[in-house]
């Protein structure tokens, strides 16, 4: 089986390349960070790519969750708008599949659901953040997905914000012991603790495998290319088979494709 784990990116309109791209991978499970659901009609084609790429994707992925971490009409700084969605929409994370989910959750760790259009104290403040959990049975064998797309950090390492995050989703990941992946934008260095400590209980396959890079190379101000902040951690039970990545421009992320099996 195959597993493509993506941040699409929300600030460029990509939806056509990272559809094509999707539907070239042929993962049968497909993890989206920063994915958008308009809340009216009258929101921008861009800010719309759940449903488009959920719509190209519909014959060969016909099953699809979508979870939203926030919602607004727009992004301001300083009350400044620097990007208009037309109209509300949901941001959040999303998990499409050729296989139907048994069960799912939205765990939040870092808030609930709410209006974010403010982004000036944004270094500080962040917005909702939750963990996505989807459950599959393969061939009569459970499996869960974990889609993170976690807290912002400056330094991209340790700060309480982010111990507290990884502390419930550690007691996510010792809800069940089935087999379990956990694929995640994370925002944190290979360095940091929090994904130290994520060593000590799943294979980080980002390291196993030797990705020297989960992002472009940039700097917009705020964020920074030619670093390591994705990851996929596997349990035990996972066989997994080769973790790589593909070197695109299309997203500030790089996609993940791991093809794996369930013992």
């Amino acid at each position: 089986m195959r597993l493509v784990s993506y941040n699409i990116w929300i600030k460029i309109d990509n939806n056509r390349e990272v559809s094509w791209l999707l539907k070239n991978l042929d993962a049968d499970f497909i993890a989206l960070q920063e994915a958008c659901r308009p809340n009216s009609e009258e929101a921008y084609p861009q800010f719309r790519s759940f449903e488009y790429i959920q719509s190209e994707l519909k014959n060969s992925h016909p099953y699809s969750l979508f979870w939203e971490l926030w919602h607004g009409s727009h992004f301001e700084k300083n009350w400044d708008i620097y990007l208009d969605f037309g109209w509300d929409i949901s941001q959040g994370n999303a998990l499409i599949s050729k296989y139907q989910v048994s069960k799912s959750e939205n765990s939040f760790y870092q808030w609930e659901y709410a209006l974010f259009e403010d982004t000036t104290n944004f270094r500080r403040d962040d917005h909702p953040r939750a963990v996505l959990i989807g459950e599959y049975i393969i061939d009569d064998k459970p499996m869960r997905i974990l889609n993170v797309h976690g807290i912002w950090n400056a330094t991209r390492l340790w700060d309480s914000r982010t111990h507290n995050q990884i502390q419930h989703i550690i007691k996510k990941i010792h809800e069940s012991d089935v087999p379990t992946l956990v694929v995640w934008d994370f925002n944190l260095l290979p360095t940091s603790s929090d994904i130290l400590e994520m060593n000590e209980i799943f294979r980080n396959l980002v390291s196993e495998y030797g990705i020297v890079s989960t992002r472009p190379a940039f700097d917009d101000g705020l964020d920074i290319g030619g670093i390591i902040v994705d990851y996929v951690f596997a349990s035990r039970h996972i066989c997994v088979e080769n973790l790589t990545t593909i070197d695109t421009p299309i997203s500030d992320h790089f996609p993940l494709i791991l093809d794996f099996s369930i013992r």
